[in-house]
């Protein structure tokens, strides 16, 4: 196999595992709290998992997404040097 194209994966799964991880953390962390606040609370109301969890994705999102922008323009940079 081509290095190039090896490297070219090696930084499409880099970039997966970054986006990936923090986000599923983040929904990870919604649900645990979300749970915790419903048990404490007795309030089990599927809707507020679901937002709790819908919450926390969206912010973590909004944290990680200079992270994702770098990675993806860096990934497109390494892809257009290799199809050149």
């Amino acid at each position: 196999m081509n290095p190039a194209i090896t490297d070219v994966l090696l930084e499409a799964v880099k970039l997966l595992f970054t986006a990936g991880v923090p986000l599923a953390l983040a929904g990870l962390a919604g649900g645990i709290i979300a749970g915790f606040l419903q048990s404490v609370t007795s309030i089990h109301d599927a809707a507020i998992g679901y937002s709790a969890r819908l919450l926390s994705l969206v912010i973590g999102l909004y944290l990680t997404l200079p992270l994702l922008e770098h990675g993806f323009a860096d990934l497109w940079t390494l892809v257009g040097s290799v199809t050149r």
